[in-house]
Parts: C-alpha cells; sequence; structure tokens
C-alpha cells in the first residue's frame, strides 16, 4: 500500500475474493469510495477505516463480515452511502454511527445479526433518502423521530421485532415511495396518515398485530400496491382486501350509544348527555370529507345522521393540536349549558375521551 498513497478508489465488486479487509486501506489519505461487495471476504470491518476523512462511499454487502459495526465509521464525516446488508454484524446500532456522521443519504445495515433498539439519533439523518435495517434482531419501538428524516424515500424496518404503534410522527415523511413493516409485532390501529401519502407506490403491513378499521382513500384504494395481510384483527377497507365489516357497538334504542363516560367530571360531564366516540365515527362514517362542512379556530363541523338516519346532527371535532382547544370546548359547554335562543342551534351531546389511536378527542353534536 505505500505506493498507493494517490489512490482515490477501489473497485473490487462481484468476485471471489476471500479473508480479511487489509487494515492498510485505512492509511490512503485521499481515498474517498470503497467497492467490495458480492465477495467472500470474511472477518471485521478495519477500525482504521474510520481515518478515510474523505471517504464518501463504502460498499462492503453480502460479503461474510461479522463482529460489530466499527464506531470509528463516524469519523468519516462525508460518506455519504454506507451498505453493509447481507453480513454476519451483530450487536447494537452505535449512536454514534449516526450521531456523529449526518451525511447519508442511503444507509444499508440489512439482513445481518443486529440487536437493540434503533437509536433515537437516526432523527439526525436530515438527509437519509435510503434506511434499510430489515432482516435483524432489532426490538423495541419505533423511534418517533424518524419523523424528522423529511427526505426518506425507501423505509425498510421489516423483518425485525419492532413493536408498539406506528408512530404519528412519520406523518411528516410526505414524500416516501416505499414502506415496508411487514414481521413485526406492531399493535394498534392503521394510523390515517397513510392515506395523505402522495408518493407512496409500496406499503407493507402485513403480519403484525394490526386492528381495527383500514382506511379507504389514497393507496389503500390499490390492493396491488398495499399489502395487509396476516393481521387478523383489522376489518374494512375496499373489497378487494377481503376483509370482515367492522362492526360499531350501538345501543338496541334507534339513536347513538351513551357508553362512554367523560375525563373530567368536574367540568363538562354534567353539561350534556355522553356520546361515544364509535358512534360519532359511524354517524360521519369515518368522520370522511364527503360530510366536512366546515373549519374553524379549533376544529371542523361534520354533518352525520342520528336515530337510524332520521335527523341530520352536526358534529363540531375539536382539533386539540391547537392551543387553547381544550379550554374551548370547556367554556362552549358551560356557556351552551345555561344558554337558550331561536337563532342557537342545541347541544344534544358531548363527547371527551379517546379515538381509535389513543389520543385525546372531544366533540360538540348539534
Amino acid at each position: 500500500m505505500e505506493n498507493l498513497h494517490n489512490l482515490e478508489a477501489i473497485s473490487l465488486s462481484g468476485n471471489q475474493f476471500s479473508g480479511l479487509i487489509p487494515p492498510e486501506i485505512g492509511k490512503l489519505p485521499i481515498l474517498y469510495q470503497v467497492y467490495m461487495e458480492n465477495n467472500s471476504l470474511s472477518g471485521n470491518v478495519p477500525s482504521s477505516f474510520g481515518n478515510l476523512s474523505r471517504l464518501t462511499d463504502l460498499h462492503l454487502e453480502d460479503n461474510n463480515l461479522e463482529g460489530t459495526i466499527p464506531s470509528t465509521l463516524s469519523q468519516c464525516t462525508n460518506l455519504v452511502n454506507l451498505t453493509l446488508g447481507g453480513n454476519n454484524f451483530t450487536g447494537v446500532i452505535s449512536p454514534e454511527l449516526i450521531r456523529l456522521s449526518s451525511s447519508y443519504v442511503h444507509l444499508d445495515l440489512s439482513r445481518n445479526h443486529l440487536t437493540g433498539f434503533l437509536p433515537m439519533e437516526v432523527g439526525q439523518l436530515i438527509n437519509l433518502e435510503h434506511f434499510d435495517v430489515s432482516g435483524n434482531l432489532l426490538s423495541g419501538e419505533i423511534p418517533p423521530s424518524l419523523g424528522s428524516c423529511k427526505t426518506i424515500q425507501h423505509l425498510y424496518l421489516q423483518e425485525n421485532f419492532f413493536q408498539g404503534t406506528i408512530p404519528s410522527d412519520l406523518s411528516s415523511l410526505g414524500g416516501i415511495e416505499t414502506l415496508s413493516l411487514v414481521c413485526n409485532n406492531l399493535s394498534r390501529t392503521i394510523p390515517k396518515f397513510l392515506e395523505n401519502f402522495t408518493f407512496l407506490q409500496s406499503l407493507n403491513l402485513s403480519y403484525n398485530n394490526l386492528e381495527g378499521a383500514v382506511p379507504i382513500e389514497g393507496l389503500f384504494q390499490n390492493a396491488t400496491a398495499t399489502s395487509i395481510q396476516g393481521n387478523t384483527k383489522l376489518c374494512g377497507g375496499i373489497p378487494e382486501f377481503q376483509l370482515p365489516k367492522c362492526e360499531f357497538r350501538h345501543s338496541n334504542k334507534p339513536r347513538l350509544n351513551l357508553t362512554l363516560k367523560l375525563e373530567d367530571p368536574s367540568s363538562d360531564s354534567e353539561k350534556f348527555p355522553k356520546v361515544s366516540y364509535q358512534s360519532l365515527l359511524k354517524a360521519t362514517d369515518g368522520f370522511s370529507s364527503a360530510n366536512l362542512i366546515g373549519m374553524g379556530s379549533f376544529g371542523s363541523v361534520y354533518k352525520g345522521l342520528r336515530d337510524q338516519g332520521e335527523t341530520t346532527i352536526a358534529i363540531k371535532v375539536l382539533n386539540l393540536t391547537r392551543h387553547g382547544a381544550s379550554k374551548s370546548f370547556i367554556a362552549e359547554c358551560e356557556a351552551l349549558k345555561n344558554i337558550r335562543h331561536r337563532n342557537l342551534v342545541k347541544v344534544v351531546y358531548a363527547c371527551s375521551g379517546f379515538d381509535y389511536r389513543g389520543f385525546d378527542f372531544k366533540a360538540l353534536v348539534y
């Protein structure tokens, strides 16, 4: 290697090279590209690679490399493309590997034996477009910080042991084209924000523990591009999914179900009869845009049907992400409790509880 100090790139891809990667490669001062994928290389990635300050591309996928991924790679602050998939790497993904090198555009750690949690520091990869950690032994929850990677186009988290919900923070990934979460332990409902991903071309949520109603807008209208099989508690969706119809609980009386107790009995529980979130969901056909009749400072108003379709109602749903919305709800309950006027519509029910995602939900029914 003594005579190779002017070497800028190494390309040895797709051969039958075996043995160890020479650590002397880490002493080449202006080396910026290393392509050694699709060989039979073994052993560890030399820690000396951390000395390659100009390195932009390191491709070592599909070899027999082992050990932990050296955190010294974080010193390669110009590293844009790092692909280590299809090896025998073990251990955890070091936060330093991500935190100190935020220039990644393409990061592939798939098909290894990596364990532990996906570091929260992944949210610092603000240039990331392709992220693949599929086929490992990762566990814990999907870090909400992934929502900060707004440039992501392809996200592969499948075939791990991720659990919990699909984070609402991922709603910010508006440019995503591929999202694969197949074969994990994810639970709760499918978030409706996935309907709004206009660039999404492939969505795979199969073989998790998801439940509840399947969204019907966006890519969920395409059964070829969307896979949800293996989630035995899902219902609804387009006919092509061949899922059972969703059944919403209701009382035997011809009116909305009044089963949900309000959270704060000291504030609004005594003001109006209570109504359940599920009943409002059913009355408005899932709060569909077709039933949206207005929007205000603190919420949206939907039309719905009461008494088995005999009476039209207006349902004001508070946007609790707006500052002051909760206080507005309580103030409106307080004011309308006692006021009667021919030009004011009457409040017939109030709802204060949780929606299908477990988020706070407040609404008034006129």
